[in-house]
C-alpha cells in the first residue's frame, strides 16, 4: 500500500462536525503508523488546509491546490 486517501466528504466537513475531524485525525494516526502517506481530497479552503496539516496530513489535492489540467497543459507547464 503506498497511499491512505481521505475522502472529500470528510475534508468538507472538517470544520462543522466534530465527528468528521476524529475520523480524520484516525486515518491520519493509521496511516503514520504503518509508515503510509496519507492524502487528503477536496481541501477547497485555507482552513482545511490549516486544519489537516496541524492533525499531521501534509498532503493534499483539491481546487484551493490546484485545479485539474489535461495532459497536454501539465506536461508544457512543467517539462
Amino acid at each position: 500500500m503506498t497511499e491512505i486517501k481521505i475522502d472529500r466528504t470528510f475534508v468538507s466537513e472538517l470544520a462543522k462536525r466534530p465527528s468528521k475531524r476524529v475520523i480524520v485525525q484516525a486515518i491520519i494516526d493509521l496511516g503514520t503508523a504503518l509508515g503510509t502517506t496519507v492524502v487528503a481530497e477536496g481541501v477547497e479552503t485555507e482552513a482545511q488546509r490549516a486544519m489537516l496539516s496541524e492533525m499531521g496530513c501534509p498532503v493534499g489535492q483539491g481546487y484551493f491546490l490546484g485545479r485539474p489540467v489535461d495532459a497536454e497543459t501539465f506536461a508544457s507547464n512543467h517539462i
